[in-house]
């Protein structure tokens, strides 16, 4: 085995899905390093009181955790518009546009994916006491 697949089966395996809507969207948990980094760069808006920080960090790991999807389409986003129908393709620049347009897929997603960091966690800590 190559680097390469080594690389995208170590991704892979921490790949999961979650259907909201009639949309599939594919996220992976994030690693040790990324949730350092991601706890780090949402310490900066502590000085909007107790809650920003978390809020912040949701969102932030969110982001980086949708790697794909199917089933977005334009009225997602801009409801209303001629091209409703048409699909939005998978990309890094439109996650931000659909987690705004549509909030409540922001939280049902992080909130799974916090579920599943946690559930790592515990796992982990259980397997370090064997």
């Amino acid at each position: 085995m190559d680097l390469a697949e080594l690389k995208a089966r170590a991704a892979a395996a921490l790949e999961f899905s979650v259907t909201i809507d009639g949309r599939n969207f594919t996220l992976r948990l994030p690693t040790g390093q990324a949730l350092v980094l991601a706890k780090r760069s949402s310490e900066q808006w502590d000085s909007l009181g107790p809650n920003a920080t978390p809020l912040v960090l949701q969102r932030l790991l969110t982001e980086a955790a949708i790697v794909g999807w199917a089933g977005v389409t334009v009225e997602d986003i801009l409801p209303g518009q001629p091209e409703a129908a048409e699909p939005v393709p998978y990309a890094v620049e439109a996650i931000g546009l659909v987690l705004d347009a549509k909030p409540k897929w922001a939280l049902l997603l992080g909130t799974e994916l916090y579920e599943r960091i946690v559930a790592r966690s515990e796992a982990a800590a259980v397997d370090a006491k064997n």
